[in-house]
């Protein structure tokens, strides 16, 4: 079904019912994005819709509710596959940024902070590159926001580099590798050198990879790791997995139904640890790591594009995840991309995720024991005219 789903924690690990916010007809959303777009200090929603070839925005009411969608054209034929949220002018409202992957470009909505926004500015990412995934930071530390691009086609990471006032220059773009496609990033300082450095996923070369950065924003010194595990790795999150104060590596396999973890040492170099394996057919597709019960150690929470599901490991003890809990969304949903944000204000994390096989989005409520209860489907008609 075409829709996103937010399931809302009490802190303890469980979630209460799912409700569904149509993303329109044939949509099928592919990424999920969380932000307070019209200042009224509530969680809202971005999602990108592939085959509409538009963003939805959900603005939050009380109580965890949501308005029904907002759209904004990314373009004729764009497909918009990934989508993020920052200041890129620095006027303290949220703007958002959309990797196009058929139109080979990011476009850039500047936001009113009322909830609107400008129409968008488009960058280019380069000729037949389809970008796959984007991440946001200062690159090159002139106090100024940098979007980076994983350009899966091209083989290439690509830095469009910020003016401050909501603009960027021409891509400057470094290579990942001969025939290598890039479809994660991440970006973190790995080596402690206080520059930023990329992570990225190459689903086809089944490896992840590093680039490091050097000084003024240049990127370069690839370093690859794998494991037989690996296959088809999709998504990225980085955190410390291990509680040793130093960034750990954590992706989905895929191929072969897995979570891995690669420990790192804090100089830039890491160790893999373990995959842990998932039911058979599942499809981890997204990944996000959060404390959802409140007990000071990390859980990962992983989107399920196979089985339409949410499984939570929970409860990291010594670089070790237990607990494996499963959540359905609903029969049949393909869900790409899942998000983490305080959706009702009860400053509990709960979870958003988007999902592309029908037309709604699915709200589930957390009881923060890593329950859900039975999915609440909400029809588009229903939805305009209860908020009209």
């Amino acid at each position: 079904m075409d829709s996103i789903s937010i399931l809302f924690g009490d802190g303890n690990g469980n979630f209460a019912d799912e409700v569904s916010y149509s993303t329109g007809i044939n949509s099928s959303p592919q990424s999920v994005a969380t932000g307070d777009f019209n200042n009224d200090n509530r969680t809202d929603l971005v999602v990108a819709n592939y085959r509409s070839h538009t963003i939805g925005i959900y603005l939050a009411f009380d109580h965890g509710n949501f308005s029904s969608m907002i759209s904004y054209s990314t373009g004729f034929q764009s497909f918009p596959i990934r989508v993020t949220v920052a200041d890129f002018n620095n006027d303290t409202f949220l703007d958002i940024a959309v990797a196009n992957f058929r139109i080979d470009n990011v476009a850039v909505f500047l936001g009113y902070g009322n909830g609107s926004f400008n129409d968008p500015i488009s960058y280019s990412t380069g000729a037949s590159s389809d970008p796959s995934a984007l991440v946001v930071a200062d690159f090159n530390k002139d106090n100024r926001l940098d979007i980076a691009v994983a350009n899966s086609e091209n083989g290439n990471v690509g830095i469009l580099f910020g003016d401050g006032h909501g603009h960027f220059q021409t891509i400057v773009t470094y290579s990942t590798g001969f025939q290598s496609h890039p479809d994660s990033i991440v970006t973190a300082d790995l080596n402690n050198d206080t520059w930023l450095d990329f992570v990225i996923a190459d689903s086809t070369s089944d490896y992840v990879a590093i680039l490091f950065g050097y000084e003024n924003g240049t990127f370069g010194g690839k370093t690859v790791y794998t494991d037989d595990s690996f296959s088809n790795p999709t998504a990225l999150t980085l955190g410390d997995a291990n509680y040793d104060n130093k960034i750990d590596i954590i992706l989905t396999n895929f191929g072969t139904d897995n979570v891995g973890v690669l420990i790192g040492y804090g100089n830039g170099t890491f160790k893999f640890d373990q995959s842990y394996p998932l039911s058979s057919g599942s499809g981890p597709a997204g990944v996000a790591i959060a404390d959802f019960n409140n007990n000071t150690r990390w859980d990962i929470c992983i989107a399920e594009f196979g089985t339409g599901t949410i499984n939570l490991l929970v409860r990291y003890i010594r670089a070790r995840f237990l607990n494996e809990t499963i959540y359905s969304i609903s029969n049949s949903e393909h869900i790409h991309s899942v998000a983490i944000g305080d959706f009702n204000n009860d400053n509990q994390s709960d979870i958003a995720v988007a999902t592309s096989s029908g037309d709604t989005i699915g709200v589930l409520i957390g009881y923060g024991n890593g329950s859900f209860q039975s999915k609440h489907l909400i029809s588009l008609v229903h939805m305009l005219i209860h908020n009209v």
